[in-house]
This record gives structure tokens, C-alpha cells and sequence, in this order.
């Protein structure tokens, strides 16, 4: 008896470990169908369609941010409501190979997703904004401050 009970258990542990991995629609096809279903709108960009989501009154202060390496920009929901509520024009995007956004046959570092973000604020015709980083996308944020100091209001 006892050993059932422990192969149970172990089936359990391996099901309840498994299914955060099946679930993942990153592993799935990214094709229209598939962004059909995203929110949000989607720019071509050098290295395929990038993933936005734009929130918040058009004439507020833009605020970027920027997620990090594990999740995409779905990480900022809860920010980019309260960003929104008080009258900020709130910018999310899924880095390149994560979320909706492309998953191109390069190098995933900080100068391709530094390059991401000039282009999506180019494409977005933004001038300036307050650049928000989570995690990896602090230091996306910050190479991308440095290089781009005329751009960028605040750091965070």
C-alpha cells in the first residue's frame, strides 16, 4: 500500500512539474493564426514582428517597459494599469523570442533587445520616454540609456 501511495505521489510531483512546460505557447507555432489571438498590435521590425501593447491617454508621457528574460510583457499588467489610470501612455513589448513577438536565428543579448528598443520607439514615433527594466530588461534599459541618453527621461 505504501508504495502506491508513493508512486502516486510521484506521478502527481511529475504532472503538477510538466504542466507549466506543456502549456507554454513559446513552444508552439508563431504564425497568424496563432497572433490572431494576441492583444495588442504588432510591428515589423529588423528581426520580425515585435509584440506591443499600448495603454493609457495618446497625449500622456510615454513610460517603456522593458520585461526580463523569463517572461514576457504580460509581467506588467499590473503596472501598466496604474501607469495607465494616472494619465501615462504605457508601453509593453515581448522581446524578441519571447511572448507573440519573433523568434529569430540570432544572437539573444543585450545589443539585439538595445536595438529592439530604439526600433520599437522609432516605429511608435517616440521621442522620449521613461524606460522601465525588470531583471534582464534593467540591463536592456540601461545599455539602451547609455546609448541613447537624448532619449530617455528617467531610468528605472
Amino acid at each position: 500500500m505504501k508504495q502506491w501511495l508513493l508512486l502516486g505521489l510521484a506521478i502527481l510531483i511529475v504532472v503538477a512539474l510538466a504542466l507549466p512546460v506543456l502549456r507554454n505557447r513559446e513552444r508552439g507555432p508563431l504564425d497568424a493564426a496563432a497572433r490572431a489571438e494576441a492583444p495588442g498590435q504588432f510591428l515589423e521590425l529588423t528581426h520580425g514582428a515585435v509584440h506591443v501593447q499600448l495603454d493609457g491617454p495618446e497625449s500622456g508621457v510615454p513610460v517603456v517597459l522593458v520585461p526580463g528574460f523569463s517572461v514576457p510583457s504580460y509581467v506588467w499588467e499590473p503596472l501598466d494599469a496604474q501607469l495607465a489610470a494616472a494619465g501615462f501612455r504605457v508601453v509593453r513589448f515581448d522581446l524578441y523570442g519571447r511572448g507573440w513577438s519573433a523568434r529569430p536565428d540570432v544572437v539573444y543579448d543585450r545589443v539585439l533587445f538595445a536595438h529592439q528598443l530604439d526600433e520599437v520607439l522609432d516605429a511608435l514615433q517616440i521621442e522620449r520616454a521613461h524606460v522601465v527594466g525588470l531583471s534582464m530588461g534593467g540591463a536592456i534599459a540601461g545599455r539602451y540609456a547609455a546609448q541613447h541618453p537624448d532619449r530617455v527621461d528617467a531610468l528605472v
